[in-house]
């Protein structure tokens, strides 16, 4: 799981290759301004999971600091259910 700033360190191992994923918006994605992005799939700024990686394109100090929605509790959600599922 990996909100804003870690989602860029997933981009850059990889990881997000051939994957969903959910970063704050796709002008931020632009292969020419960040090209470890290129490889996966731009799906919004919400909660986004593709198998295993779960995503959030929602800054916490950001959402704080303009008054809106904060994606940490859905990520965490999206994690607790992930590991409920794999650990059943």
């Amino acid at each position: 799981a990996a909100q804003t700033g870690a989602v860029m360190i997933l981009a850059k191992a990889g990881a997000l290759n051939g994957k969903k994923y959910a970063f704050p918006n796709d002008n931020m994605t632009n292969p020419a301004m960040f090209p470890a992005f290129r490889l996966g799939n731009y799906s919004g700024n919400g909660v986004v999971q593709d198998s295993n990686i779960i995503t959030s394109g929602v800054c916490p100090m950001h959402a704080k600091m303009t008054g809106s929605q904060d994606g940490t509790v859905a990520l965490t959600q999206a994690l607790i259910r992930e590991i409920e599922r794999k650990t059943r």
